[in-house]
């Protein structure tokens, strides 16, 4: 959990908040997933799965509030008195975020053109999202190398998020639902 991800923003004298685009996004690519894309079959690849496409969904929302960010005055404003405004400084801290996950989670982005194609068609209300085919896959599999396996990608992304503050609470599904006071959390893959 964090606040700035969370927090209803008044923008323009219109709400907006961050984490309903996010969730607004994981539909989206939940619907497309279950079914396949209109094609009626989901396939698992190193350039598409439940990692790729949840944190292609992440990118997106996050691509499109920091294209905001660059587009209203309002909010420019806003960051650029974050010191003096709280609000203002939670959009930094969102913007920071953004950018982070942008820069270190993807990697080199631009080998990832089908989540930046993505980006582009839901901004333009149209529904694109080819991955790549033969030798290009190679390379973008590379470019977001830290979500071939599930594991690794919720690594990634909360490691972005503590780094700037966020609350995090990991649950281990044997213990969802009873209390076992003497368990001790362990890392995946070691239980």
């Amino acid at each position: 959990w964090h606040p700035a991800l969370s927090h209803t923003y008044q923008i323009n004298g219109s709400p907006f908040n961050p984490l309903d685009n996010l969730l607004q996004e994981f539909a989206i690519m939940g619907a497309r997933f279950r079914s396949g894309n209109g094609k009626g079959t989901a396939k698992v690849t190193p350039t598409t799965s439940c990692v790729q496409d949840s944190n292609q969904a992440a990118f997106i929302g996050l691509i499109q509030f920091l294209n905001w960010t660059k587009e209203s005055d309002q909010v420019k404003g806003m960051i650029a008195s974050a010191k003096t405004n709280p609000e203002g400084q939670m959009l930094r801290d969102l913007k920071d975020i953004a950018e982070d996950y942008q820069k270190n989670v993807i990697g080199f982005a631009r080998l990832r053109r089908s989540w930046i194609d993505a980006a582009e068609a839901r901004k333009k209300d149209l529904e694109i999202n080819q991955p790549p085919q033969g030798p290009a896959s190679i390379f973008a599999a590379l470019a977001s190398k830290n979500f071939i396996a599930p594991d690794w990608g919720n690594k990634a992304v909360l490691k972005i998020f503590y780094e700037h503050g966020a609350l995090e609470w990991f649950v281990r599904t044997n213990q969802v639902g009873g209390l076992k006071p003497n368990i001790t959390p362990t890392a995946v893959g070691f239980d």
